[in-house]
């Protein structure tokens, strides 16, 4: 379980046979995380600069949108279609949406 949050409450909701922990700050944020996910590799697929956001291909296979935001010490325009990245996991409002983005 990541340790993302910490003045939060927690519940844990079984949904479609997968385990989510979902985290709720003092604003209306909510962010559910896939328990037991860890660091994930991936390349960038496609970057939209302009837009600031972009989608990397997990080495799963899976394609994971990104937002500027989510970047780790690296500006989005440091960042080319091919570079190799780890990150974490987490159910955004549209599907899977990478989070604490770092550059290998």
């Amino acid at each position: 379980m990541y340790n993302f949050c910490s003045e939060v409450q927690r519940k844990t909701i079984l949904e479609r046979g997968i385990v989510f922990v979902l985290c709720q700050r003092a604003s209306p944020f909510f962010r559910i995380t896939l328990k037991g996910e860890k660091m994930i590799q991936g390349t960038v697929k496609r970057i939209f600069r302009d837009k600031g956001f972009g989608f990397i291909e997990a080495t799963d296979g899976r394609e994971v949108f990104f937002h500027r935001s989510e970047l780790i010490g690296l500006e989005m325009e440091a960042l080319s279609e091919g570079d190799s990245l780890t990150f974490e996991v987490v159910k955004g409002k549209k599907g899977p949406q990478a989070t604490q983005i770092k550059k290998v």
